[in-house]
């Protein structure tokens, strides 16, 4: 329940920043200007031409694209190039994120255009190092500050390896393109799993520090053919951490750091091993079919001879469903077929087969991930599942398949039935009210009050709940059981945001909050004007929601 956690540990505090798009124009800094921030860079004009460093790598992409096993030569120039510096450079600084992270900023991490001139030469000569990365514990997650100019660097290596690497990710891989995310890998689930009898699901913890940078090198030098380039790259993977808790400081080494700008890139090159893998894998499963699925025409046909001479006193359409069941699991038995998708470390495979080849598949994958990517994998970290009689838990997500029972046909043209599997995807309630539980919203199974947020204003109290309440709360909008979820989230929520408001307030009970504020603890001004209220996410009927979708 990664995502929720980050969810549920939301800071109630202002960046001060506007989010800015990408650096698409072309202009020299001039020497009277000594720092550099969004507000010059948002009075250049957007019809001017592209810089030539971002035209270079649109031209690096589109050849890639053509011959994607082309092997790429000079990057250091590209590198080194002061368009490609500065566009990196406004997209690390707009980032709020990264404004938090960097507070305060030492003299030293400021940027101008000395330092443009002196970096480029530093790269070309190959003199620059990354700084050692400094981690500092904050609550339970580590927080890890990278300075700004490293992270310019960093920023700059990745829109050109991910330039090289983007038109040859596999599709099936949805956490490698910056357009796909959680719901467009539940989507193509939902899409393509159909046919699925058996699941197995499985995850790479510690992906990032436990990835081998020696055969990442080597899978890098097949399209990358720049020694000092590598260089450079080779440097970043071996920054450790300082941890500033401990005195004396302690060092500790990873091999890719965490939670820095190369590593969800570097982590799916490394991975798109797996994925060719998985592909051969999948046409070498298919090759052992025996007997292709039959048309849906050919199911009723064969149905109709069977029940010719059935007893007109038993129900017609039990008879005929219970017939389809019965052919359709009979092909299905000697019908193969696997499918595959991954986002980031979690993947998820759907077999139709038998549980000795879910076996076979858990053993096959667990070799190559020790063996080839010399990944810790052991079986407890994959687990097998039936389609239908179990829940399978995949990106936060319950998924099954629904019975024939339930589901047993589908009309198409009114004349045609084809038979369908129905996958459902359910939110895991009670793993995210467990979220919510650790996170101090009960105590006990018993709704409290967050006494942290006592030193801040209603407003703010009712936004921090609001905030937490709209990020699980839209992340499940696609769910079957949307409406049970959105009523329990929004009980427990609301009922915690009004005791802790009774707290601040010194009301004692919430019915004296509600008297107060109101159903929807509604916050307002002395004008009387409404500031704020309680995030109002009534639970949608079935075909409401399904017209929201």
């Amino acid at each position: 329940m990664e995502h929720l956690k980050n969810h549920t540990c939301v800071q109630i505090r202002n960046t001060g920043s506007a989010s800015l798009g990408n650096y698409t124009c072309r202009r020299r800094i001039h020497s009277s200007i000594r720092y550099f921030n969004a507000k010059e860079f948002r009075t250049f004009s957007s019809k001017s031409a592209k810089p030539a460093g971002l035209e270079a790598l649109e031209q690096l992409n589109l050849e890639n694209k053509k011959n994607t096993d082309k092997i790429n030569t000079n990057l250091i120039k590209l590198l080194t190039n002061q368009d490609v510096l500065m566009a990196a450079y406004t997209k690390i600084k707009s980032n709020p994120r990264n404004k938090i992270n960097n507070i305060p900023n030492k003299p030293s991490d400021v940027i101008n255009e000395k330092w443009f001139i002196s970096v480029k030469k530093d790269i070309a000569i190959g003199t620059f190092q990354f700084r050692q990365i400094e981690s500092t514990k904050l609550g339970r997650d580590p927080l890890n500050t990278m300075s700004l100019r490293d992270k310019t660097i960093q920023e700059a290596m990745r829109m050109i390896i991910e330039a090289i690497y983007e038109p040859t990710f596999n599709t099936i891989a949805h956490g490698s393109n910056p357009n796909e995310n959680c719901h467009s890998t539940l989507k193509y689930i939902k899409r393509n799993f159909g046919e699925t009898r058996w699941f197995i699901t499985g995850n790479v913890s510690n992906c990032f520090n436990t990835i081998n940078y020696k055969i990442l090198i080597k899978q890098l030098k097949k399209r990358i053919n720049d020694q000092p380039f590598l260089d450079i790259l080779y440097k970043g993977l071996k920054i450790g951490y300082i941890v500033q808790d401990y005195a004396p400081k302690q060092f500790m080494k990873h091999n890719i750091p965490q939670k820095s700008i190369l590593s969800p890139l570097l982590c799916n090159i490394y991975l798109n091993q797996f994925d060719t893998w998985m592909e051969t894998n999948i046409n070498e499963y298919k090759k052992n079919n025996t007997i292709a699925p039959l048309l849906a025409t050919g199911y009723i046909k064969t149905v109709k001879k069977k029940l010719k001479h059935a007893n007109e006193e038993v129900d017609k359409s039990h008879q005929i469903n219970s017939g389809i069941n019965i052919l359709y699991h009979t092909v299905n038995n000697n019908f193969r077929q696997m499918r595959y998708a991954r986002y980031a470390d979690d993947f998820i495979i759907g077999i139709n087969g038998s549980k000795e080849d879910c076996t076979k598949q858990k053993q096959k994958i667990i070799s190559f991930m020790t063996n080839e990517l010399k990944f810790d994998f052991n079986e407890e970290k994959i687990k097998i599942t039936h389609a239908i009689t179990e829940l399978t838990n995949f990106l936060d997500t319950d998924i099954r398949l629904t019975s024939y029972n339930k589901q047993p046909i589908k009309k198409i043209f009114s004349k045609n039935i084809k038979i369908t599997h129905h996958i459902q995807m359910l939110a895991p309630i009670t793993k995210i009210v467990n979220t919510l539980k650790q996170n101090g919203f009960l105590i006990n199974d018993r709704i409290t009050g967050i006494p942290k947020l006592q030193k801040f204003e209603e407003s703010k109290i009712v936004n921090y709940y609001n905030t937490i309440a709209a990020k699980i709360l839209n992340y499940y909008t696609f769910v079957y059981n949307y409406t049970r979820t959105c009523t329990r989230i929004n009980y427990i929520l609301k009922y915690s945001c009004a005791l802790t408001l009774a707290r601040k307030m010194k009301l004692k009970t919430k019915k004296k909050v509600f008297q107060k504020y109101g159903i929807n603890l509604t916050i307002k001004n002395e004008q009387n004007k409404i500031i704020t209220q309680y995030y109002i996410n009534t639970a949608l009927t079935k075909n409401e929601h399904k017209k929201k979708k």
